[in-house]
Order: structure tokens, then C-alpha cells, then sequence
């Protein structure tokens, strides 16, 4: 499932992976002067394998309120996302509610979308 969100002035789309235990960016969704910094990180994927990452980043992204996470960045994402992992949904008190399609982030509720389409 998909939340619209606002990252580095451009329209994105986040996905809520609650199998991946770190959020993850993809590295075209950075501006050139990201503040990016080295990780310890050793993520791998559901079969095993492993994920190429480069480097933690602390960033800012909004829905109608501005929510921070440290992510991990790769090049192995395709999509044009923002997964957010179990992390941020635990550190954020997430709650799904999965027969309305809402999740909270906090104090706010937010529509997902079940297909994904770039904007």
C-alpha cells in the first residue's frame, strides 16, 4: 500500500513495508546536496539476497505534517518510492487499519492507495 507524500520539494509516493525492517530510498529521489552519511547497514531481500545501499540519510518528507527518518539509500529499488520499513511505522506509533484503508501516523490518518502511479 502507498501513501502520496512530499519529499525534496518533489511529489512522491511511499511504500509501507512492514516485512522490511529499514526504510529505504531510492537514489534518484535525492537532490544533489543531500546530506548523506556511511551506515553499517547490511540489508538483505525476502529471498536472501543481497541489497547494493550506499549510505544512511536523515530526511524530512510531509504529508499535511513533516515526518523525519533515517533511511538507508539504494540503487536495487526500481520504483519511484520511499519504503517505509518497520522502523519508522514503530517509531511513529503507525496504526493500519486495513478495512478502511487509512493508516495513522501519528495524530494524522492517511488514505492509501493500493496501485502505484508515478506523478
Amino acid at each position: 500500500m502507498y501513501v502520496p507524500i512530499q519529499l525534496f520539494d518533489h511529489k512522491a509516493v511511499a511504500l509501507l513495508d512492514t516485512g522490511c525492517d529499514t526504510s529505504i530510498i531510492c537514489t534518484h529521489l535525492l537532490p544533489d546536496d543531500a546530506d548523506v552519511r556511511p551506515t553499517t547497514h547490511t540489508l538483505l531481500a525476502a529471498n536472501s539476497t543481497s541489497i547494493r545501499w550506499k549510505v544512511n540519510i536523515m530526511c524530512i518528507f510531509g504529508l499535511q505534517v513533516e515526518f523525519s527518518i533515517c533511511a538507508v539509500i539504494t540503487k536495487s529499488v526500481k520504483e519511484f518510492i520511499l519504503g517505509l520499513g518497520i522502523d519508522f511505522l514503530s517509531e511513529n506509533s503507525c496504526c493500519w487499519d486495513f478495512g478502511t484503508g487509512y493508516v495513522r501516523m501519528g495524530d494524522l490518518w492517511v488514505r492509501l492507495h493500493q496501485c502505484f502511479t508515478e506523478q
